[in-house]
């Protein structure tokens, strides 16, 4: 997750931000398709609009992050099963998905500040712990080079295979299978990523909007994948631990096999990592739960809409979890994002005309 998702969620934030002060509806997804459909449509088919758009964006979401939920728990589980020797799949992985949707229950009811925020903020200072823990015990030389090298990669590949077409890409199933799928799923974020964009970065330059959502998170994502694959190859490398035959067998099991060479030190950092993630999706899906209901139109007061919309989330995600196909939960978010894409087309052309209209005056 670099720069490709972070401008894709930098453009919905600035899209709904810029508009946000010419038109007077803040946060409304809708209003960019509607400016740009003035005067090709009447009244009455731009409210029929908003309604399909906002009915649009709100699967979009759902789908997403039901989704992740499924996806993050399958990680969750593996750590739980070897941590524990826990052999009932089904039932941890009931456990873990209650416990996740406790979490963004709490937080969404507590709203923005004193629940997303603070879940948030908790979780920012328990990475950066672990990025700092982790560095005690693992030579910094690899983590280094793993960092220039992967960055210079990566800005290659930003300037010469954005889109992963099969003339650049020695293996074009990958652009298939991982490439364009993120793509999409990032897509099915976006909506309610970029209204939180547009709420909290109002009355900021559009330089410093893009510097702190698109280069500074980019940046720190460098760091932790730096720190992670770099210290688990040099550890892999020295030690003949077995890390690199264990992702190739099971991806999600690269993480617990390295930090089991740890010692003690190495069962804290699992348990840590653990509940890291399950801060990350709880955080993720509050955010999306208040989206979702400020997209249908519930009232805060109306507290129904959010236990009934938090608990469709956590059921359509264990239902994703017993069929336990990876691929299916990336699919399902996919199908979620694809008919959003028209959408954000429609988006970009209503912001470019306000944009002009607003120059021009």
């Amino acid at each position: 997750m670099g720069a490709h998702a972070w401008a894709l969620y930098a453009v919905f934030g600035l899209v709904l931000g810029g508009l946000t002060r010419n038109s007077g509806k803040a946060g409304d997804i809708s209003a960019p398709v509607i400016s740009a459909t003035k005067g090709v449509i009447n009244r009455a088919w731009q409210l029929q609009l908003s309604f399909s758009i906002k009915l649009i964006a709100i699967l979009a979401i759902f789908f997403g992050v039901v989704g992740t939920i499924a996806n993050s728990t399958l990680l969750l589980r593996k750590g739980l099963e070897l941590e524990l020797g826990v052999e009932s799949a089904l039932f941890s992985g009931f456990i873990i998905i209650c416990l996740i949707a406790l979490l963004y229950t709490i937080s969404a009811k507590l709203g923005l500040k004193k629940g997303i925020q603070t879940l948030s903020k908790f979780n920012v200072f328990l990475a950066f712990a672990l990025i700092a823990w982790l560095l005690i015990f693992v030579p910094i030389e690899p983590i280094i080079d793993i960092a220039i090298g992967g960055t210079w990669g990566y800005i290659q590949l930003i300037t010469t295979g954005t889109w992963q077409f099969e003339s650049v890409l020695n293996d074009p199933a990958w652009a298939t299978g991982w490439t364009y799928n993120y793509y999409f799923w990032w897509l099915a974020w976006g909506p309610f990523v970029g209204v939180f964009l547009a709420k909290i970065s109002q009355g900021r330059p559009v330089w410093q909007y893009i510097l702190g959502v698109v280069f500074v998170p980019t940046f720190v994502t460098i760091i932790w994948f730096s720190v992670f694959s770099g210290s688990a190859i040099a550890w892999d490398q020295t030690h003949n631990a077995g890390i690199l035959e264990a992702i190739k067998a099971d991806y999600t099991q690269g993480l617990f096999v390295f930090f089991e060479q740890l010692g003690w030190q190495g069962g804290l950092l699992i348990w840590s990592s653990l509940l890291l993630l399950l801060i990350f999706v709880a955080t993720s899906a509050d955010s999306a739960v208040l989206v979702i209901r400020q997209l249908s139109g519930a009232s805060e007061a109306q507290t129904w809409s959010l236990y009934a919309w938090s608990f469709a989330l956590g059921l359509c995600a264990f239902v994703l979890l017993v069929q336990n196909n990876e691929p299916l939960n990336r699919s399902v978010a996919i199908i979620g994002a694809l008919p959003f894409l028209i959408i954000f087309i429609l988006q970009l052309i209503g912001f470019i005309k306000e944009f002009i209209r607003e120059f021009n005056h």
